[in-house]
């Protein structure tokens, strides 16, 4: 990876204004530290500026509000993980945060605000990435029915993490109570799972979207090789993407099972695309806690179920709903422990949740890896993953040209999880997606033999 220092933007602070240059716009954007307020302005800064400290940001998160006090948040500094499609793809090593307040009351600013600072910047540092000409929040195959949106708009707003500390780019102050309801109407026909809080400040940028960046939370990797196809070797790309839910997120024993929004804990849509020639191929996976209300405090502490079966179900329900309009069909797979006790109850109300709801286009397999796989004698996962091979014939997987034909649509998708949706899953999802990718390579060789 290559680590970038300086990105194309540039920012001044004076006593009264934050602004900020782009090095392709004419405009600079103008953040008032008394009001708040955000505006573009052609103004040269040369001439009206006297008290100049420059920095150069690689990106633009947003602003956030600590304790009653606005931060603007930017990249200071991101690695270069490669290139998706031509498009750089960038992970960010650091960030920080401007405070939106005049000179004068920055010594007043307290230890918690302070902490809650560092907090922020060491969040940010645990798998943000971003590109500028990517959409990595959207698969490949919902890209293909978006073409004609740019990324801001087309962006899928359950794993645009930054998506609300965009709130002052948009007009609000001007907009009636019957406008507010317009725009938001209009932005849920569009939201793309977006069905959570406040959205009356949706409506008409105020600013260019320059100003803008798409972030998700998870993982980007991309891997270039040669693969022999056909007695020669093909320049190969492999890019693996895990989009995490910005819905019921949160850390281990804090954050299980589902909401009443029907959102699950751990909830994580994982894409692997694999390029060769004018070809692209991409396979989606899930995982995610199991969606009935349970908590554990912590590792030691014992399992308890907190609703009900009658109590879950509008839940469930919204949970399989959700997946099954984006996917189709659905394939779930349970890998816990049924000898140990917190992991037996689980099951046991998840299975009822399953026989109670009799619900189409699904099918469940419980698999207890622990014990089918103990002292990490991982040899059984070769014949799971053999036996899933027709579930993938079944389900497909997404396949396009480089012009934009659609060759083939992913119909299903499988839905793996644990406890936690960590180790165990991880394990299984991997060896999912090696047997995908061998009869995808092994697809490929048939194609260019005929």
């Amino acid at each position: 990876m290559t680590e970038l220092t300086e990105g194309d933007y540039s920012l001044y602070i004076t006593n009264q204004n934050i602004y900020i240059e782009y090095k392709y716009y004419n405009n600079i954007l103008d953040i008032d530290k008394y009001s708040g307020g955000i505006t573009e302005s052609n103004i040269q800064l040369s001439e009206n500026i006297k008290k100049i400290k420059p920095q150069k940001p690689h990106a633009i998160l947003g602003i956030i509000n600590l304790e009653k006090i606005e931060f603007i948040i930017f990249v200071k500094s991101a690695y270069v993980i490669g290139k998706i499609e031509e498009a750089e793809v960038f992970r960010v090593k650091e960030v920080e945060l401007i405070p939106i307040v005049p000179d004068k009351e920055l010594d007043y600013l307290g230890s918690e605000v302070r902490n809650l600072v560092e907090g922020i910047k060491n969040l940010y540092t645990l798998g943000f990435f971003y590109s500028f000409n990517y959409d990595l929040t959207n698969s490949l195959q919902n890209q293909s029915k978006l073409k004609e949106l740019d990324i801001l708009t087309s962006a899928n707003k359950k794993f645009f993490w930054n998506f609300c500390l965009y709130k002052n780019f948009y007009l609000t102050n001007n907009l009636n109570e019957k406008e507010k309801e317009n725009a938001n109407e209009k932005y849920n026909e569009n939201r793309n799972g977006y069905d959570e809080g406040n959205l009356s400040f949706i409506s008409t940028l105020k600013v260019n979207k320059i100003w803008m960046v798409v972030c998700i939370y998870g993982y980007v990797g991309i891997v270039n090789l040669k693969i022999d196809y056909n007695l020669t070797s093909e320049k190969t790309a492999v890019y693996l993407i895990s989009r995490r839910s910005i819905f019921h997120s949160g850390t281990r024993y804090l954050s299980r099972g589902v909401d009443d929004n029907g959102h699950v804990a751990n909830h994580v849509e994982t894409e692997q695309i694999l390029k060769i020639k004018d070809n692209l191929f991409s396979f989606m996976q899930l995982r995610g806690s199991v969606p009935i209300f349970f908590e554990q405090p912590g590792i030691q502490a014992n399992t308890n179920i907190i609703r009900n079966a009658t109590m879950t179900a509008p839940a469930f329900k919204k949970h399989i709903q959700e997946i099954r309009d984006d996917f189709g069909y659905i394939y779930l797979i349970n890998l816990m422990n049924m000898k140990k006790p917190n992991e037996h109850i689980i099951t046991e109300n998840y299975e009822l949740q399953i026989k109670n709801n009799e619900l189409k286009n699904l099918k469940y397999l419980f698999w207890d890896f622990q014990n089918k796989c103990k002292f990490d004698n991982y040899e059984p996962l070769d014949d799971f993953a053999k036996d899933l091979e027709g579930v993938f014939k079944i389900f497909k997987y997404h396949h396009e040209k480089d012009q934009g034909k659609i060759i083939k649509k992913q119909g299903g998708i499988i839905r793996t999880n644990c406890l936690d949706c960590l180790d165990r899953t991880n394990v299984v999802q991997a060896r999912i997606g090696w047997k995908v990718l061998e009869l995808l390579v092994k697809k490929i060789k048939k194609l260019n033999n005929k």
